[in-house]
């Protein structure tokens, strides 16, 4: 067991060698390579990549050819942030190492400023902006859950926003179940008030003094409702236009 532990520790020792001669090849490669070499460059970037989440390479050789193609972000530079945020960006992102942690998110910075303001093909942005999200998922918003209404709260809700101005709508609320659907009435009576139309208060106010008649409960909640409204927004202090 000893024996295969000295032969694996040298085997990983002389691939670090090499990988560091050819991390010197790599940052001596002149402006203008051939198309061979350009190949080459990417085969030891994605080399690099894997060599750096097995951590056999320290993550400041990766972060240093980053930082190398974010100085000239073109041409095959381009290619090789994309490919360099692909294969190694989570990895990154979650280094234990806080330096190496807080040098990355500046080259985040700098892909992401690049991304915004560079005049890039169609193709290219598209796979510059999916390799930055590895790394950087957007938030997402809140996902609103629609609530499940019954049968009674949407004819409430039909009567009181699309046939309003008919001058059934009393009779008909005054047929429904009030002790089931009082709560939910008086939400949809300030609904009317904050999003409805400015034509639909007199409306309003004369369906609730109906109502009022046969259910002197009922007008008594609105007014409270609406009162509790003024006190809190008079508190809060902020105007938010409805």
């Amino acid at each position: 067991m000893n024996t295969f532990w000295n032969i694996f520790k040298k085997s990983i020792n002389t691939l670090k060698i090499k990988l560091k001669k050819v991390y010197l090849f790599l940052s001596s490669i002149i402006i203008k390579p051939t198309p061979k070499i350009l190949e080459r460059r990417l085969r030891i970037i994605l080399y690099f990549c894997e060599a750096t989440k097995f951590r056999l390479i320290p993550p400041s050789y990766i972060m240093d050819c980053l930082q190398e193609c974010l100085n000239s972000p073109t041409g095959i530079n381009i290619d090789m942030i994309i490919l360099i945020l692909e294969r190694t960006g989570v990895f990154l992102v979650n280094n234990s190492h806080k330096n190496d942690r807080l040098r990355f998110d500046m080259q985040l910075t700098q892909v992401n400023n690049f991304r915004t303001t560079a005049h890039l093909p169609d193709f290219t942005l598209i796979q510059l902006e999916n390799a930055y999200y590895i790394c950087k998922p957007p938030e997402r918003a809140e996902i609103k859950i629609k609530k499940h209404l019954t049968d009674l709260e949407n004819y409430i809700l039909y009567l009181l926003f699309e046939k309003l101005e008919d001058n059934s709508v009393a009779i008909e609320l005054s047929r429904l179940p009030f002790k089931e659907c009082e709560d939910f009435l008086v939400k949809c009576f300030m609904k009317i008030v904050r999003k409805g139309r400015y034509g639909h208060m007199n409306r309003a106010a004369a369906l609730v003094n109906y109502l009022g008649q046969f259910y002197p409960a009922f007008t008594i909640k609105i007014v409270d409702t609406a009162v509790e409204e003024v006190r809190l927004n008079i508190s809060i202090n902020k105007f938010t236009p409805f």
